[in-house]
């Protein structure tokens, strides 16, 4: 974990613009977010999020971060991921139906939010279970979601592992000396271009 103010530190660095004279500070800022938004794109920052299984309950919101959801498991058992239409082919009252979930959809739903096809019948437990691995044992009724996350989750704090921290600054400089102004530099983008492809590549196989 690290903080913007840190990989804002290091882009200067690199673009060797300490004092902020050839690209506004709050240029900095606006390309960094927006490298960290592709970064999101990429889903290579997972999570584990908990949520209680409520009775009665089919819409789950999971944390703001959350960019998709990869997997939904209930009870210790993985959900079949299916669109609207699906669930509305298999039945006409799909959304009324009460009984231990076998499907989960993010079709047409809040952002951050699943919804349990049928709604569970029962409460889990109040007491979360991470940061136990779920398949390894019961849920007790709660809802268990894999997700793929945006690491900026606010102007201060970023969640990341250093490879992907130092993938961020160099694309973030990419960027910035790429652009059309007297302080571009196409030799320079393209270096670090290659060097944020090596990164990816390496990390992602």
């Amino acid at each position: 974990m690290t903080t913007i103010a840190a990989l804002l530190d290091r882009i200067n660095v690199h673009l060797q613009d300490e004092d902020d004279s050839a690209w506004l500070a709050a240029t900095k800022m606006t390309q960094l977010f927006e490298v960290i938004t592709k970064l999101a794109r990429q889903e290579v920052c997972g999570e584990i999020q908990w949520r209680q299984g409520v009775t009665d309950t089919a819409a789950y919101t999971f944390a703001e971060h959350t960019v998709a959801f990869q997997e939904v498991v209930y009870d210790g058992r993985s959900l079949r991921h299916v669109g609207e239409q699906s669930l509305a082919r298999l039945t006409r009252d799909w959304e009324r139906g009460h009984a231990r979930p076998q499907f989960w959809t993010d079709d047409l739903q809040a952002p951050q939010t699943v919804r349990l096809v049928p709604q569970p019948v029962l409460t889990g437990s109040a007491v979360p279970q991470l940061p136990a691995v779920p398949l390894l044992g019961r849920e007790g009724n709660n809802v268990v979601a894999f997700t793929w996350n945006d690491p900026g989750t606010d102007e201060t704090t970023f969640f990341l592992v250093e490879a992907l921290e130092d993938w961020v600054i160099f694309e973030t400089v990419e960027e910035l000396v790429g652009q059309v102004t007297e302080w571009e530099d196409r030799q320079k983008a393209a270096a670090f271009h290659q060097l944020a492809k090596l990164i990816l590549d390496a990390l992602l196989g």
